[in-house]
């Protein structure tokens, strides 16, 4: 990947017009970006793997909620452990855990293993002006 800013401020663009014709309750919700903190990264790579070591990367997953009939994105960022050449997630169930109330949330939460990452979304952890977000 590099840095080809013509292509990122294009495709950010497009997607913060796209956010500008929503509905005003799903334009509300959106993020125009996510924030994973270094400190996030660092916890992430220290886990232990399953043959002792520390692991070996992130992989960052694209979700969606849908909010007045309009697309929402989200990210969530998931621990990998490099086997050979093939980097796997780490400690992600095969199977759907049980799902418990978890408290002061308004849906339901399955236990964590601390495999997933914390992501911060724009508006509340936006960047200076520059070219992205202006």
């Amino acid at each position: 990947m590099s840095d080809n800013w013509s292509v990122i401020k294009q495709e950010v663009s497009t997607y913060r017009k796209y956010v500008a014709g929503m509905p005003k309750d799903a334009s509300a919700a959106a993020s125009y970006c996510f924030l994973l903190k270094k400190e996030e990264i660092d916890r992430l790579l220290a886990l232990r793997g399953h043959d002792g070591t520390t692991l070996d990367g992130v992989r960052i997953y694209l979700g969606g909620k849908e909010i007045e009939g309009s697309f929402i994105p989200t990210v969530h960022v998931v621990a990998v452990e490099k086997d050979g050449e093939v980097y796997n997630d780490f400690n992600v169930p095969k199977e759907m855990p049980a799902v418990t109330q978890a408290p002061g949330m308004f849906g339901a939460a399955a236990p964590g293993n601390g495999s997933t990452g914390d992501v911060r979304p724009c508006p509340a952890f936006c960047s200076g002006s520059n070219i992205l977000n202006t």
